[in-house]
């Protein structure tokens, strides 16, 4: 009966660090912000995150994509011993555009230890800004300000378009009790300059395309047109 008891015992002994190591938490990744849905040709892409709990060794965290069957690095870095991580992703001529999806994970020997869910996202053609406005001069009236800004055609067909227009424009500021306070004809790939009494103004270019600005007196402010195609 002793004897039974003992080796009862003894197995028991045994099975508790199995189980104990058992329990230990598995790591996860937890990102400051979501993975980004669109990028663009020349775009840097900055993740971070942090890994927890740090498993030891340090494995590397990486941003990853894939098109079709296989996961592929995008980026790569080594997170502090606190587990904290910044990965920055260089979007480079040449990428291939279309749909892509993302996810960051923690690899050691080529195994994975944690991952984030992956996001359906695309790479898109570089972004085209508008040439610099032209300075308003030296002749602005007392009470006025100035609005630049450039015409940009944004949407499509995903992961969609954000460029300059390439057709010349005629860009109008209309006040809010429906005045036109300003109009400019504006070259293709060029911005415009705007100089209106201080107030909110709706800027429109064609049915299309609208923005808005509020103008304070005596300074600049910035915005621009879009064109939203679907």
């Amino acid at each position: 009966m002793r004897l039974r008891l003992l080796m009862l015992l003894m197995s028991l002994a045994a099975v508790v660090p199995v189980a104990g190591a058992a329990t230990l938490a598995q790591p996860s990744i937890r990102l400051a912000r979501h993975l980004p849905n669109v990028v663009r040709i020349g775009d840097t892409v900055t993740v971070a995150g942090r890994l927890a709990p740090a498993p030891p060794g340090r494995p590397a965290i990486v941003l990853q994509g894939r098109r079709l069957h296989s996961w592929l690095t995008l980026a790569r870095a080594r997170p502090t011993h606190a587990g904290r991580f910044v990965l920055r992703w260089h979007v480079r001529p040449g990428t291939l555009t279309g749909p892509l999806r993302l996810r960051v994970a923690a690899l050691a020997r080529g195994l994975v230890l944690a991952a984030t869910a992956p996001v359906d996202a695309g790479v898109g053609p570089a972004a085209t800004r508008c040439a610099p406005p032209a300075p308003p001069g030296n002749d602005i009236p007392a009470g006025d300000g100035w609005i630049v800004g450039g015409l940009y055609d944004e949407g499509g067909p995903f992961p969609g378009i954000d460029q300059c227009s390439s057709s010349a424009y005629t860009i109008t500021a209309t006040a809010s009790d429906g005045t036109v306070a300003a109009t400019q004809n504006v070259p293709a790939d060029q911005s415009y300059t705007l100089v209106v009494p201080a107030g909110s103004y709706a800027l429109s270019a064609t049915h299309l395309c609208r923005g808005e600005a509020t103008v304070t007196a005596g300074q600049q402010t910035d915005a621009n047109t879009v064109c939203a195609f679907p």
